[in-house]
């Protein structure tokens, strides 16, 4: 599997749980929307088709900001509790600050987690880089890095 073949493996999941290492270096996992799946994010669908990013958007005031500023080790992992099948990404997560990106991510849609927009200053945009995965599939394993 390569890099486009976990993007498009990912895009059915409309959830993935975040890993970040916290200031005492313990891990903490919470569940993000993905931006990759076009039922979740049907404005996206063009953008990630030319784009083999994975992007994440959050409050910047989140303790999930201060963990990658101290640590980018990372991990996005996606599960289907149907089939049992689970993609597990590792790798370095960044805040970016490209107002470009994050005005082409942007939907007014999520006024509802960021009352003040996109400039409203509560608004950020993570870029995730897996360089290794691990998929979970018909009882087996497959790891390799990317």
């Amino acid at each position: 599997m390569n890099l486009k073949e976990a993007l498009e493996f990912a895009k059915k999941f409309q959830f993935s749980a975040l890993t970040t290492l916290n200031n005492d270096n313990h891990p903490e996992t919470r569940a993000m929307v993905n931006l990759l799946n076009p039922e979740v994010c049907p404005h996206l669908v063009d953008y990630f088709n030319k784009n083999d990013k994975i992007y994440i958007m959050t409050n910047t005031s989140s303790a999930k900001t201060e963990h990658i500023k101290k640590n980018p080790k990372s991990s996005l992992y996606f599960v289907d509790y149907a089939t049992f099948e689970g993609l597990l990404l590792m790798g370095d997560i960044k805040e970016i600050h490209d107002e470009k990106i994050k005005g082409d991510l942007w939907h007014d849609s999520w006024k509802v987690y960021y009352a003040e927009g996109k400039d409203g200053g509560d608004f950020s945009v993570l870029e995730f880089t897996p360089n290794k995965y691990k998929l979970y599939r018909d009882m087996a394993v497959e790891e390799k890095e990317i």
